[in-house]
């Protein structure tokens, strides 16, 4: 569960979408994978999904107000030009 965070007219213009998370992190504190949550995805969620990686969506995060990117995923192929492949 997150809790949604009132977006001042910057972020709303901007198409922000803040929320608190509940996870915790701690800085220099080595610490194994684990999974923080489990979703069933439908056959849309997958279409979406596998649309946000072809597209190079990525997500940005902000942790003691310092900004982190990263990309959805990565299509690892020979064909890049051909979506079917993926």
């Amino acid at each position: 569960h997150v809790n949604e965070k009132k977006e001042d007219l910057g972020e709303v213009l901007n198409g922000d979408r803040l929320v608190d998370a509940p996870y915790q992190l701690n800085f220099q504190v080595d610490k194994e994978s684990e999974v923080l949550c489990k979703k069933k995805l439908t056959k849309e969620d997958v279409a979406k999904f596998k649309n946000a990686v072809l597209k190079d969506y990525y997500f940005q995060m902000y942790y003691d107000d310092l900004p982190i990117w990263g990309f959805i995923g990565k299509v690892d192929r020979e064909d890049k030009d051909d979506p079917s492949e993926f």
